[in-house]
């Protein structure tokens, strides 16, 4: 952690600092409220302080921050409405923060945001309607958060999204307005309770990658999905999903299948087989995926 002298704080004379990491300081139960002097900071790093119980309001006096990441803080249990105050923020990434509950509908006045992460937090339970205010987002993930039932119908109003990762054991349902998301390019829905997709997928037109995997009770797909025009559509792990022929986009798309017991044909292999749209297409390996989003 950088630190400030005692005679400087006194002094208010606080240095002007691009980027700010405070990390693994076990002991540290609170940030100075002084920190929203620090006016051209871009770049502020929080991570390995379990005892840290609540930022400073004074964080949204940070008008130049463009990156906010909250790392490992398991003690915070609610953000400031003062984050939503960050004008220039374009990513915010908020992970494992064990005893958050909430977040704050400030968020949605963060107009410039391009990034939104939210991972492995198992207290929270809702994500804010506001999200949908948040014009700019080109990428929202939120995984890992076991409490998350459902997700706002707003979210549809995310007309730049171009990436969309959702993994919440206990989420039953996708919305349908997630069909009017007219940037999605890739949609990740992973460890899930959903059954289905809901049919607006079909509605995807700029959609060129479909990854479903690990969701135990999904029975079917859209047979809306056929009219998009993917470049490859991933299942795996689906153990309640039946058939797939009538789901499958019917040129050009390259289908992965891993693990789905029910779909085994006699002939294949219990592990891993491949199956491929009709012509044109192409043997695309595993690989290609990009694991940080399977």
């Amino acid at each position: 952690m950088w630190c400030v002298s005692q005679a400087s704080k006194r002094r208010g004379a606080w240095p002007r600092l691009d980027v700010w990491v405070i990390s693994e300081l076990p002991s540290l139960t609170r940030l100075p409220d002084a920190i929203g002097r620090m006016t051209v900071l871009r770049t502020l790093e929080i991570h390995g302080l379990p005892l840290l119980s609540a930022l400073p309001e004074s964080i949204g006096q940070l008008y130049q921050l463009t990156t906010l990441q909250l790392l490992f803080l398991p003690r915070i249990a609610r953000l400031p409405a003062s984050v939503g105050l960050l004008a220039a923020l374009t990513t915010l990434t908020i992970d494992m923060c064990t005893a958050l509950t909430a977040l704050p509908s400030s968020l949605g006045s963060l107009a410039t945001l391009t990034k939104l992460e939210i991972a492995r937090c198992p207290e929270l339970t809702e994500i804010p309607a506001s999200l949908g205010l948040l014009v700019a987002l080109t990428t929202l993930i939120i995984k890992y958060c076991p409490a998350v039932r459902a997700l706002p119908c707003s979210l549809g109003r995310l007309q730049a999204l171009e990436m969309f990762y959702v993994g919440c054991t206990s989420l039953t349902s996708i919305p349908d307005t997630v069909g009017q998301m007219s940037a999605l390019k890739i949609l990740t829905v992973r460890a899930c309770g959903i059954t289905t997709l809901p049919d607006t997928v079909g509605d995807l037109a700029a959609l060129r990658r479909l990854s479903v995997t690990w969701c135990m009770d999904l029975a079917t797909l859209p047979v809306s999905i056929r009219e998009l025009t993917l470049e490859s559509m991933h299942v795996q792990d689906c153990w309640s999903l039946r058939e797939w022929r009538e789901y499958a986009p019917a040129v050009g798309c390259m289908i992965l299948v891993l693990s789905a017991r029910r779909l085994r044909e006699p002939h294949m292999s219990d592990e891993v087989w491949m199956l491929l749209a009709s012509s044109p297409c192409r043997h695309t390996p595993c690989h290609t995926f990009d694991d940080g989003y399977i």
